[in-house]
């Protein structure tokens, strides 16, 4: 007698199959096709990629907006692309997209990259003694410039002074004006740095922007000179064997006189010179630093104090410097049409003498 079994057809299994590679490719449809889900991962991994990009775009062109406006070094695209390379953001593949394509832009995860926001490249000036690049244009110091100009002041001739933090600096050396510190008025009343006749020149040369052309106006310093004419005064010796020798520590005290105790004068001693005490007939020394208020002022020594005081006077010896700097900086002849060899020169300097300093 024959039973009943259970069992699975060809025609079952085949169908069976069919329907397992249908649910199959489906699936696979549904993670990586076109639009599956791990397309549609990559593809908003990429647009959130991009957005950092973008976000990060805008904030550097921010940034060199404030770079500009405070003449200090702005950004550049390839810096900025090195920079996304680094973090991951951005890779070698799609900056060689970029890099061949003719506008600097790109679109990743469906979201359009404009690098021109950012400058290609900057404009940056450097100087080597009297030479001014900025790699592709080389002036020399004391050259005229021509297409700059002040609104009511059409006699001033300007100059190349040198280069300072990447920019261009050009000077007039007519003296358009002067500016008087009368009294202790220059003096008091400090803008904390103990210079209030500096801040008084450059608020005096704010006068000499045009607003367009200049970034900013200043006094000339000290260290514009120094980078024309290569002196360091801490190295070169300048006045060297003289009590006001450059980096001289000269000690000043007010004491009993030597031939008699009843009488004070100044003594007075320096690091290079004189290297003992030597005794002179001043009675009395003042000099500018903060009093007990902690307010500069000028501060008088009493009876057995001492003030030390380092020697920042120098003088230059301009034989070795071309003439149009040397004329521009050193002399009054007028080599230059309109040129006076005047000028606002705002640096604070000590200069140390036997008993008394100015």
């Amino acid at each position: 007698m024959l039973k009943n079994k259970n069992g699975i057809t060809l025609i079952a299994m085949v169908i069976t199959i069919i329907v397992m590679l249908i649910l199959a490719g489906i699936s696979i449809a549904t993670l990586a096709g076109e639009n599956g889900v791990i397309n549609r991962t990559t593809k908003a991994k990429a647009a959130t990629r991009a957005g950092e990009i973008k976000d990060l775009l805008r904030i550097e062109a921010t940034n060199n907006k404030v770079a500009e406006y405070q003449n200090e070094k702005q950004k550049t695209r390839s810096e900025f692309i090195a920079e996304l390379v680094t973090d991951g953001k951005l890779s070698d593949e799609e900056v060689e997209e970029l890099q061949s394509a003719e506008t600097p832009t790109i679109t990743i995860g469906g979201i359009a990259l404009d690098f021109s926001i950012l400058p290609e490249s900057v404009q940056v000036w450097t100087q080597s003694g009297t030479s001014v690049t900025d790699g592709k244009i080389t002036l020399t110091v004391g050259t005229q410039v021509t297409g700059y100009s002040v609104t009511g002041h059409t006699d001033l001739n300007w100059y190349v002074l040198g280069a300072k933090d990447g920019k261009l600096l050009i000077t007039t050396n007519t003296c358009p004006e002067t500016v008087t510190l009368e009294g202790t008025a220059g003096f008091t009343n400090s803008d904390g740095t103990g210079c209030p006749w500096v801040t008084t020149l450059n608020t005096a040369a704010a006068n000499y922007s045009d607003g367009d052309m200049a970034d900013s106006t200043r006094t000339i310093y000290y260290d514009d000179i120094n980078r024309i004419t290569g002196y360091n005064p801490a190295t070169d010796g300048s006045n060297a064997g003289q009590v006001y020798e450059y980096g001289n520590k000269v000690t000043y005290t007010l004491k009993a006189s030597s031939s008699d105790a009843s009488n004070k004068v100044i003594w007075y001693q320096g690091t290079k010179q004189p290297t003992t005490e030597a005794e002179t007939s001043y009675t009395s020394f003042q000099y500018w630093g903060k009093n007990s208020s902690n307010q500069w002022d000028w501060i008088p020594l009493e009876d057995g104090q001492s003030t030390t005081l380092d020697c920042t006077n120098a003088y230059y010896d301009a034989s070795s410097i071309d003439s149009g700097a040397k004329t521009l900086l050193f002399t009054n002849t007028g080599y230059y049409p309109g040129a006076t060899g005047s000028y606002w020169l705002g640096f604070p300097y000590v200069y140390c003498r036997e008993g008394y300093a100015r």
